[in-house]
């Protein structure tokens, strides 16, 4: 015996239990519970049949249970669940649940995840530089590239060089004979890492029911 306050629903042959409060939410819900007793569309064994998608309706009652929070479905890997968020519009649309399907149909659900990306250059030097280690978060994900790049070559010497590399400051013997015999001598092109980041944030406000206090 199901106790007065409780209902079972037959979504396309899965059951499921609520309270008739849930409902409630409902106008299409609340016009069923108004007539009952007389229902035609209550079985024999009490539950109340329903010709729905009944993994759509479970999010439909898990929102009727908790309304002050819109549903996001959003996984990292795949973006938004936009099959789900075009079935459930269907669904709340016939049900009459229209604060869900308003939210829906102006896709307010596309500001709640804000992805940013930033490519970031560090020059060798500034590799040495703690301050510019990237830092890994659980909503940041880095991709790192690391080689050489066009520039000016840098010129080497034995001797104390300028900060352009370009010319020695000072000179020996040795220096002065080694350049004569071989030409000026230059290190391999200067290294570089290339950061890709991307950064992820939920903005949980756009979630929120403000029809709910």
């Amino acid at each position: 015996m199901v106790p007065p306050h409780l209902v079972i629903l037959d979504v396309s042959g899965r059951k499921f239990e609520t309270t008739k409060a849930t409902l409630q939410i409902s106008p299409y819900f609340q016009d069923f519970l108004a007539r009952w007793d007389d229902c035609s569309d209550r079985q024999e064994d009490g539950p109340y049949f329903i010709d729905a998608d009944p993994d759509v309706l479970q999010h439909i009652l898990e929102f009727m249970r908790r309304p002050s929070k819109f549903p996001l479905f959003w996984i990292k890997d795949t973006s938004f669940d936009y099959s789900l968020y075009n079935k459930l519009e269907a669904e709340v649309d016939y049900f009459l649940i229209h604060d869900l399907r308003d939210w829906l149909r102006e896709k307010r659900y596309l500001d709640a995840v804000k992805i940013t990306v930033e490519v970031k250059a560090l020059s060798e030097y500034q590799l040495e530089d703690s301050q510019n280690q990237a830092r890994c978060g659980a909503d940041i994900e880095i991709q790192s590239f690391f080689g050489s790049y066009s520039g000016k070559k840098r010129y080497r010497s034995p001797c104390v060089f300028d900060p352009e590399n370009t010319k020695p400051i000072r000179g020996c013997g040795d220096c002065a004979q080694l350049m004569e015999a071989h030409g000026p001598q230059y290190d391999d092109p200067p290294k570089r890492l290339t950061l890709v980041i991307k950064r992820i944030e939920f903005d949980e406000t756009v979630c929120a029911n403000k029809m709910v206090s």
